[in-house]
This record gives C-alpha cells, sequence and structure tokens, in this order.
C-alpha cells in the first residue's frame, strides 16, 4: 500500500486531488495536516480521513507522497520538513515566495533524494500537450512568441483574508500567473534572462494590497519572447473559472489554443490553414493521478525536477520585477 498524506488545506485544489486517488492503484489517503482547526476538520471530514494538529505526528508515519496545500507563505517550509521526513511532494503552486524558501527547498530535495515537484495542470492537458508536440516537430518553424494568458474570476465572497495579502499569497503572478510562466518556459525550452512587470488593482478598492491584473514580457537566451497576461475579473456570466489562452507564433506559422467555456485548439502553417488540433493523452485529472502513480512508486515522471525549480525561479523573478 503506497501512502500519501495532505499537508494544508487553505486552497480547494489539494482537496480536490486527494479526493481522486481512489483512482491510483495501491494508493491509500493516510491522513491530513492542517495548522487551523476549523480547516482541519473540514477537510478530514470531506476526505474521510483522520485529522493531525501536529505535522510530526503525520509525518513520522513516513508517507510516500504528500499534497501540500497551505496557505502559500507557508508551503515551501511544509515541502522542506516533509523532504526532510523521507517524504517526496506534489505542491499547489506556488511553490516558493521567496529565493531563499525556494533555496531550501531545493537543498532538502537534493540532500535527500526526493522529488518536489509542482501542481502545473496545464502540463496534463490534451490540448496543451498536441501544441508542444507540432512545436517540437517543427511545424510552425523556429518559435518566436508565446502569449499566456489566464482570466479568472475572484469570487470574492468566498475568498479567505490570506487571498489579498501578497505576503501571504505571493502576488497575481505567484498566483494564477505560475501556470502561464510554466508554459512559456517549458515551450521555449529554457529560462528566461530578462522579465519586466506590471500590476494594478481596478476593482478590489477594499482591498489596496491586491492586485487583480498583470502583466508580464519575458526573453529567452535563444531570442524567443514571452507575454503573460492574467487576471482577476472574468465576467460572472462564464461557466467556467477561467478562460485561458495560448498562442504560439513561429516563423512559419502558429498556433491557438482557448481552454474554458470553449475549448479548440487549431494551427495554421504555410500548408495548412486553421487545422483543428486533436488533444493528446489523458485529462488533466488522469494526469495528475498518473504523476502521483509515478511518485509513489518511484518511477521517472513528466515534469523533470530541473523544470519545477526553473519555473519557481522565474516567477519569482517575474513577481521581483514589477515596478521595477
Amino acid at each position: 500500500m503506497s501512502s500519501i498524506a495532505v499537508l494544508g488545506t487553505a486552497h480547494p485544489h489539494v482537496v480536490q486531488v486527494a479526493q481522486e486517488i481512489h483512482g491510483i492503484p495501491g494508493a491509500k489517503l493516510i491522513g491530513v495536516y492542517d495548522e487551523d482547526p476549523a480547516r482541519l476538520k473540514e477537510s478530514a471530514g470531506q476526505l474521510k480521513t483522520p485529522a493531525f494538529s501536529d505535522l510530526d505526528k503525520l509525518l513520522v508515519l513516513r508517507p510516500k507522497v504528500a499534497l501540500v496545500g497551505a496557505v502559500p507563505c507557508d508551503r515551501a517550509m511544509l515541502a522542506e520538513r516533509a523532504l526532510r521526513a523521507g517524504t517526496s511532494v506534489l505542491v499547489d503552486k506556488p511553490l516558493a515566495l521567496s529565493d531563499d524558501h525556494l533555496e531550501k527547498v531545493k537543498r532538502a530535495a537534493r540532500e535527500t533524494g526526493k522529488r518536489a515537484m509542482v501542481l502545473y495542470p496545464y502540463r496534463g492537458h490534451p490540448l496543451v500537450r498536441a501544441a508542444r508536440r507540432a512545436l517540437m516537430e517543427g511545424r510552425i518553424g523556429k518559435l518566436v512568441r508565446v502569449f499566456a494568458a489566464g482570466p479568472h474570476k475572484v469570487n470574492a465572497s468566498i475568498r479567505p483574508a490570506w487571498f489579498w495579502h501578497p505576503d501571504q499569497n505571493g502576488g497575481i503572478f505567484e498566483d494564477i500567473g505560475s501556470h502561464h510562466i510554466d508554459i512559456c518556459c517549458w515551450m521555449a525550452n529554457q529560462s528566461p534572462t530578462w522579465v519586466s512587470a506590471i500590476e494594478g488593482n481596478f476593482d478590489q478598492p477594499n482591498h489596496p494590497q491586491f492586485r487583480d491584473f498583470g502583466q508580464a514580457l519575458m526573453r529567452f537566451d535563444s531570442g524567443v519572447m514571452a507575454h503573460v497576461e492574467v487576471d482577476w475579473l472574468n465576467p460572472t456570466s462564464m461557466r467556467n473559472f477561467g478562460d485561458t489562452r495560448f498562442w504560439l507564433l513561429g516563423t512559419k506559422g502558429k498556433i491557438e489554443l482557448r481552454l474554458g467555456d470553449e475549448n479548440y485548439g487549431h494551427i495554421w502553417t504555410d500548408k495548412v490553414a486553421g487545422e483543428v488540433l486533436a488533444g493528446e493523452g489523458p485529462d488533466m485529472g488522469q494526469w495528475t493521478n498518473q504523476l502521483i502513480e509515478n511518485l509513489l512508486n518511484d518511477r521517472p515522471v513528466e515534469i523533470e525536477q530541473e523544470e519545477i525549480w526553473r519555473t519557481s525561479a522565474a516567477t519569482l523573478m517575474v513577481q521581483r520585477s514589477v515596478g521595477s
């Protein structure tokens, strides 16, 4: 039996992932930890698993994998504690809110030989995978630019207090922007060497520290450029919380994806116009389960460890560049 623990449940993503592990052969949820008694009671009930208010008492059970979904400012600490206890981790984004915290997680992973993964589900989206394959096959020529947009609904009435404070949430690029920064780095297959970002608060006067719109530019060594745009202004009339877009521009064509109320992908090349991209692989939920199963069984995973460090460092660089 491969045991899994949940460390922190401040964000519902981690509970949703934990609820689906029944689809992983041999996986068993052995407990959930949270420093907040109300969250702990609720999540333990949702997951039907023992509740632990003492982190060490859960880690001493030696779970094989820990799913980390605490308040963002606490995730790196919990990941480091789990790694030091001999447990690989899958952390809801972002992994760390400072270079120092990121370095501590990197050191713990390096010294223990355990893996520190971050949940970047767009890596597992069938259309995103199809777009990258087309890019790698040279169908649109040499990559010139990646444009990634991530509009989200803010759902202000249900947000906890930590959501509105950058010292706890990390800021708009650390939060939703990290997904899109990861895709840009993945498509370019590099870390950015130059970044510049701006952000603003347009619709949250009661939360002056919060930023609900942001744009970032990145340049890579190869000359590839990237543009990330994220916001918390998605209209409430939309069925989905998000309306994600990805555009890849190459020297011989382009690819466009939309993931939200409408889901589609098209490719234009010198030979075809608007060809429909067929998605590749399982859906995002199945892809995440496969990632966890591979961690449980000490098998290779699709995301390289260095790619996790690359995106985490790039995200910190972008957030830090705001206003500079």
